[in-house]
């Protein structure tokens, strides 16, 4: 509060204000300022719940996953094994046909050399 010695309709310093209404500039800026926290502080709050409402959907998510993990884990087993059976199948068939080919190979030249031979 201004001392009672000072007029209101003094000037004030050098912005060419008067002491009264630099008061009510500077009321008005901390008005300004007060509503701008309450501002800022409704827009945090509303951060605040909506990230939260974010990470319980993802909270949710996440043990939905491991729930269908945990339920498909033996099905999953089951295919692994299919597949991996069917790898050694087919090394099995591809080393099959290696020998009889190489077996059909050595008759061939067997027989070139018998009837050379001959």
């Amino acid at each position: 509060m201004a001392p009672p010695s000072q007029n209101h309709d003094e000037p004030d310093s050098l912005r060419g204000l008067t002491v009264g209404e630099t008061a009510l500039l500077r009321r008005e800026w901390d008005r300004d300022t007060r509503e701008r926290l309450r501002d800022l502080e409704r827009r945090q709050e509303h951060l605040e719940h909506t990230i939260a409402d974010k990470m319980a959907e993802i909270r949710l998510e996440l043990r939905r996953l491991l729930e269908q993990q945990a339920e498909q884990g033996p099905a999953l087993d089951a295919l692994n094994k299919m597949v991996n059976s069917g790898l050694a199948l087919r090394w099995l068939v591809i080393g099959v046909v290696g020998l009889l080919a190489s077996l059909a190979t050595v008759l061939t030249a067997w027989e070139a050399v018998r009837k050379w031979l001959s």
